[in-house]
């Protein structure tokens, strides 16, 4: 599947509010195979549709071709998610697992996370 049908086939299902790139590629050591992460907000309804549209089949992934998506609903989760980001990109390159403890915090700053 090339790139032209996989935006075309998340943004069929999605009016997306808001969204940015995250993951390895941004902040990380990515891979020559290293799939692209989307933080997406949309709405329920439109979470829903692109879970069903996923190439994956585990019912929680959201997953076309190379492209992650990960897709919230809320401001809360929205901006939590740039702020991991963020953080992230302050103190790049990363691992995976720094990465995953950053995320897990409740509130994301680098006093809290000083890597």
């Amino acid at each position: 599947m090339n790139e032209k049908n996989i935006l075309h086939k998340v943004t069929k299902h999605s009016t997306c509010l808001k969204a940015f790139a995250t993951g390895s590629r941004v902040y990380g050591r990515p891979k020559p195979d290293s799939d692209y992460d989307i933080v997406l907000w949309v709405t329920e309804e439109e979470k829903q549709q692109l879970i069903s549209a996923s190439e994956s089949d585990d019912g929680l992934t959201i997953r076309f071709g190379p492209i992650n998506i990960i897709a919230v609903t809320n401001a809360t989760d929205y901006y939590h998610w740039m702020d991991a980001k963020d953080c992230c990109r302050r103190n790049c390159p990363v691992t995976r697992e720094e990465a995953i403890e950053i995320h897990k915090l409740e509130n994301i700053t680098d006093e809290e996370y000083p890597l």
